[in-house]
């Protein structure tokens, strides 16, 4: 099984899992087997894309051809993201997807693969072509596979902590995290509740809508010992703080995790 593959699984098993309504829209109902159909339909979307670049790397043999390929690449990849985004409910302008997809595919070529690989084979004397001919659609394929295994691990970290937005999917692409830009903020900043909020949704895998001040987590959101631990981990993670063990067993409401984590980030 491709990476690729494993990561569409893992998506799937995570949109299964936060209850999300694309499940519901594209199949009527939500069970233990619709984050697999989900699964299989990113797969099918990248396995067709594939093809279409496999041809193109059979041009790539002749001289120039490489250049084309790349093209190929590129527009192949950003409407292979515009699809899986479709499949999981994500909406992004073209112009972002088609920025996104030419820095994956630029800094895949940078690492010597795709049409960049293409053209070294090439030059190799008499046997160039044919040789390019028979390695250009592997070499394709694999670098449209990769691309998307880059994209639906973005996608995934991303996912992990709320709904995918824009500022999102770039603050995980420049190495930084989704959780800065949560609120849906055009500025990319959020406040440390709503933040919270969203970790603690995440977390307990219920609404944010039921995320309330007043809620319980024992008794009102469903949350046993467990689930308060890795909640008070994930707050530590994402805030740069450290909760001691005593002050993080006293929390009972999402009111007193926030006034928690306002105390130790001020």
């Amino acid at each position: 099984m491709q990476l690729f593959e494993n990561i569409a699984y893992e998506i799937g098993d995570l949109l299964y899992k936060k209850n999300h309504p694309v499940l519901k829209k594209s199949r009527g109902y939500v069970d233990d087997q619709a984050s697999n159909f989900l699964a299989q339909e990113i797969i099918d979307k990248v396995k067709s894309h594939a093809t279409v670049v496999s041809w193109a790397g059979v041009a790539s043999a002749i001289p120039g051809g490489e250049l084309a390929s790349g093209g190929a690449i590129i527009a192949s990849t950003w409407k292979m993201y515009y699809d899986i985004n479709k499949v999981i409910g994500v909406s992004f302008s073209d112009n972002f997807l088609k920025s996104v997809a030419s820095g994956i595919v630029g800094n895949l070529a940078s690492n010597g693969l795709a049409f960049a690989a293409t053209a070294v084979v090439n030059k190799i004397p008499v046997i160039g072509q044919v040789a390019g001919a028979v390695a250009g659609p592997a070499i394709n394929r694999t670098a449209l596979y990769t691309a998307a295994y880059s994209y639906l691990s973005i996608l995934k970290q991303v996912l992990d902590y709320g709904d995918v937005t824009e500022d999102g999917f770039k603050a995980v692409m420049s190495g930084g995290s989704p959780s800065r830009t949560l609120s849906g903020s055009s500025s990319g900043s959020s406040s440390n509740a709503e933040v919270a909020r969203r970790i603690i949704a995440d977390t307990l895998g219920v609404s944010i809508s039921n995320v309330r001040p007043e809620k319980r987590f024992i008794e009102d959101l469903g949350a046993d010992s467990l689930d308060l631990v890795e909640l008070v981990m994930r707050f530590e993670s994402h805030f740069g703080i450290e909760i001691p063990d005593d002050v993080a067993e006293s929390i009972s409401t999402v009111q007193e995790a926030i006034r928690l984590v306002d105390v130790y980030t001020s």
